[in-house]
């Protein structure tokens, strides 16, 4: 069961990999005040893998159907694009739901440029 909290209703989808090796970028998410779900590593057995996206993309539905804005958090150049993205897509059309918008992070971004992106993301049409 999903309860409104008091971050700005924006909920990430973040690859495990970038738990361990971008904090700087965690932090970023954190100070938006956006939500973080992870989604499963590659390297896990199969079955466990496919029972943790089932998992995810259940809870990105819930979470939709709750009016908070779902984001996914994409390393460009990683195989599967690093979740498992496929899959969570076809779990998604399962439950009626479109594919959440996503954000590529090249490898190299600097935490500054990814405020930015993201800023521009949670504020598409800012106030001149």
């Amino acid at each position: 069961m999903i309860r409104q909290d008091e971050r700005g209703g924006v909920v990430a989808v973040v690859p495990q990999r970038l738990l361990a090796d971008r904090l700087d970028l965690l932090e970023v998410v954190g100070d938006l005040d956006v939500g973080v779900t992870v989604a499963p590593a590659p390297g896990l057995p199969p079955d466990v893998r496919s029972l943790l996206l089932a998992v995810l993309a259940r809870d990105v539905v819930d979470y939709v159907g709750h009016g908070y804005r779902v984001l996914g958090l994409v390393e460009r150049d990683a195989p599967g694009r690093g979740v498992g993205w496929e899959e969570l897509v076809a779990e998604w059309a399962r439950w009626g739901l479109a594919p959440i918008p996503t954000v590529t992070l090249d490898p190299r971004v600097t935490a500054e440029d990814f405020r930015a992106t993201l800023a521009s993301w949670l504020d598409p049409d800012p106030v001149a």
